[in-house]
């Protein structure tokens, strides 16, 4: 009986290892933020594991270093903006949308244009002339700005723009070092909070009422050489955005694993929304934006920069 006992006991262990051994390794690059919910979700449910994959995230700081990641094959995936995954493809690269993560509306749009409460600032053609910050120049951010600014009757060159990190755009507001900021989530809430500050505008939605932000990218050579395993993971993805969709309440426990929010911030935040399949049409207002501001040089047809896996 006991050596019975041993036999299967070692059996379990060895299937287990099997298992485990069997698991098909994917590196993501990541970009810690809200987000990315849907994968983290998928992560730590488990979906991911029951399709027989195991994913290593890579924390990086954003695009312009994930494409050469991917590029040069230390990732298979990563997140990014769509917007530089337009640039990335006009200059030559095979990058493409595999799962779509985030998208605003005017409901729930995280970003502001942010003044001093006693600024003159009341109106977009105040801009004129004062210093405004975006986290960085030639970006999604930047290219919602200037297409609000250009909306509004704002000469966007009689603005002096400047780059920061979103973490130290208020201080430098505070101080009287910039006149105003496009700020994101979970500054934007937090210093209201605070006060002295008031919203200008919510540029982003001012400019489209529904706007597709993000998602996972990959090379189309690695999609197309693994097609099945991309399969796969799109499954556990589509569950872990079901999960967060369901689940408002399991969000602080989640962000808790991968970002320094703290759990009591989030409910008083203004979330993204996550949704699949990606909308092909909003998607190609992103692309036609990027061609009207010079962020890219040739015209680009959305679909061809989506993988069937992001339809679904």
């Amino acid at each position: 009986m006991i050596k019975r006992a041993i036999t299967i006991s070692l059996l379990v262990v060895l299937a287990l290892a099997s298992s485990s051994l069997a698991q098909q390794v994917i590196k993501v690059g990541s970009v810690p933020i809200v987000h990315e919910l849907p994968l983290r979700a998928a992560m730590v449910n488990g979906y991911f594991a029951q399709e027989g994959i195991k994913i290593e995230p890579e924390v990086m700081a954003g695009g312009g270093v994930l494409v050469p990641a991917l590029m040069g094959g230390s990732l298979q995936m990563g997140q990014a903006a769509y917007v530089p995954v337009f640039q990335a493809r006009d200059a030559g690269f095979d990058i493409v949308m595999v799962f779509p993560y985030a998208q605003q509306s005017q409901k729930s749009d995280p970003d502001a244009i942010l003044v001093r409460a006693d600024s003159p600032i009341r109106t977009p053609k105040d801009l004129e002339g004062k210093r405004f910050v975006n986290n960085v120049l030639k970006s999604f951010n930047w290219l919602y700005t200037v297409e609000w600014m250009s909306m509004n009757g704002v000469d966007y060159k009689k603005v002096n723009f400047m780059e920061a990190p979103f973490p130290n755009m208020v201080a430098m507001l505070r101080t009287n070092q910039v006149d105003a900021v496009a700020e994101t989530e979970p500054f934007v809430t937090l210093e209201m909070e605070r006060g002295g500050l008031r919203i200008l505008s919510h540029h982003i939605t001012g400019v489209e009422p529904v706007v597709q932000v993000s998602g996972l990218v990959a090379t189309e050579r690695w999609v197309r050489a693994n097609s099945a395993l991309m399969e796969r993971a799109a499954r556990a993805l589509r569950k872990g955005t079901d999960y967060v969709r369901a689940h408002p309440e399991k969000w602080a426990g989640i962000l808790a694993t991968y970002t320094r929010l703290k759990p009591e911030w989030v409910p008083k935040l203004i979330m993204p929304e996550w949704k699949y399949p990606i909308d092909l049409e909003r998607l190609q207002f992103v692309a036609d934006l990027s061609l009207k501001w010079g962020l890219t040089k040739k015209k680009q047809k959305a679909a061809d920069a989506v993988w069937s896996t992001a339809l679904k």
